[in-house]
């Protein structure tokens, strides 16, 4: 374990990210990032690194506790940052993060409505707005709509694609709760569609992003196959993260006050017995 450990430590300042996908080791890195060196490290580690990574994830999960019920968290420090500066231009898209994926062939438009549902009943964050209340940033949450994917018909692929840029282009209202926007554009009389899904910064980001859009895939192939889901349930939600790293940051400052206190009688310089005589001052040489 400690070998995974280390080598899981080389990897991150290598710019590489190791992550399970269903119980399969994967990585994230830009191109060129792992050498025929770190690969075959990887290799020969790889049920080392499932397993440290299977024990870590794990303690990392249950270690945030679920909140109680309620319709409001508090924003976190990053939210804060990037609302403020949305606040100064209303309407950007620089914090649009948008993705459109163009489909040939069948499609079970049905299934993919009853995928997009779920998705956003399993993800409270992704039906939520944001107000100030007494100083302080807050997220509500609030029900989902009961028809989430919005469905567009235009007339050639042209439409399509020029539709689908203007959606990636349309401002986010961070005070109404639209900040999950799904939208499949289907050509008239063709099996061509556009599914763009459109989403404000200051709810998801590339990463997350990448998890909905497998969240959406498994669901899809369940419900076209008429099979049972296969996602496991959603125990942590974003409001759960939120309130526990406002109390891990209050425990911090609660840890810090203390040791202020400890350390409050400790003199300046240490008293230790020294060869030559100490400069009165800072020096570089």
């Amino acid at each position: 374990m400690a070998t995974a450990k280390k080598l899981f430590q080389l990897l991150k300042t290598k710019g590489i990210h190791p992550y399970l996908d269903n119980g399969k080791l994967k990585t994230k890195s830009e191109p060129g990032a792992i050498t025929a060196e770190l690969a075959q490290q990887i290799k020969q580690n790889k049920e080392q690194l499932v397993d440290y990574l299977t024990q870590t994830s794990g303690a990392i999960t249950h270690s945030i506790p679920q909140r109680k019920e309620g319709r409001f968290s508090k924003a976190t420090i990053n939210q804060k940052n990037i609302w403020l500066k949305q606040s100064l231009d209303l309407n950007s898209a620089a914090y649009n993060v948008c993705t459109s994926l163009y489909i040939k062939g069948e499609l079970n438009i049905q299934a993919l409505r009853e995928a997009v549902q779920l998705v956003s009943q399993r993800h409270h964050i992704l039906n939520s707005y944001f107000l100030e209340q007494a100083g302080e940033l807050l997220i509500e949450y609030v029900e989902p709509k009961d028809d989430v994917l919005q469905v567009l018909t235009v007339h050639s692929l042209d439409d399509a694609k020029g539709q689908a840029r203007k959606l990636n282009l349309q401002s986010f209202d961070l005070s109404e709760p639209s900040l999950f926007r799904p939208y499949l554009i289907s050509v008239e009389g063709e099996n061509e569609h556009i599914f763009v899904l459109c989403l404000h910064h200051i709810i998801t980001d590339g990463w997350s992003n990448g998890l909905l859009f497998k969240e959406l895939e498994v669901l899809y192939n369940s419900f076209a196959q008429a099979q049972p889901t296969q996602l496991p349930e959603q125990r942590i939600q974003f409001g759960d993260y939120a309130d526990w790293v406002e109390s891990s940051d209050k425990q911090i400052e609660r840890d810090l006050a203390q040791w202020e206190k400890i350390l409050a009688s400790v003199p300046p310089v240490h008293s230790l017995p020294l060869d030559g005589s100490r400069a009165q001052g800072r020096s570089n040489t």
